[in-house]
Parts: C-alpha cells; sequence; structure tokens
C-alpha cells in the first residue's frame, strides 16, 4: 500500500510547516491594527510563496477567521 502520509520535503509538506509556524506566530489574537496588518501580510507571503493556489488562502483565511472569533468572543462583539 502507498504511503498516507505527505513525503517529507515535498512542496505539500513544506506548505503545512510553513502554515503551522504561521499559525503559532499568530496563535492569541490582539485588538489592534498592527497585529492584523502583520496577520494579513504574513498570510499573503505564505500564500504568494506556494503560488497563490486556492488551497493555501483557504487555510490562511480559516485561522483569520479563528482569531476573528476569539476576538469577538472576548469582547462581547
Amino acid at each position: 500500500m502507498a504511503s498516507r502520509k505527505f513525503e517529507k520535503g515535498s512542496e505539500s509538506w513544506k506548505l503545512f510547516q510553513d502554515y503551522w509556524k504561521f499559525v503559532q506566530d499568530y496563535a492569541v489574537p490582539e485588538d489592534k491594527d498592527e497585529f492584523w496588518d502583520e496577520v494579513i501580510g504574513s498570510g499573503n507571503r505564505l500564500c504568494q510563496k506556494y503560488g497563490n493556489g486556492q488551497y493555501c488562502r483557504d487555510l490562511v483565511m480559516a485561522h483569520i477567521n479563528e482569531l476573528e472569533g476569539k476576538i469577538r468572543v472576548g469582547t462581547g462583539k
């Protein structure tokens, strides 16, 4: 049976490593414009690195949506 994992060093493997770093770098949201500018800039650079594919954009947006939800819960908005 073929492996069901990404091959170490493959483009998909690298994407997930970089995405995990992005998630860790922005795990705790701040309700400041500077924070959101950083998140969006970093997410855009990540997607550009991987050809601006929809899959990468969806991953980045999922994390941004999660952060926004945490802000709303934390602030009562």
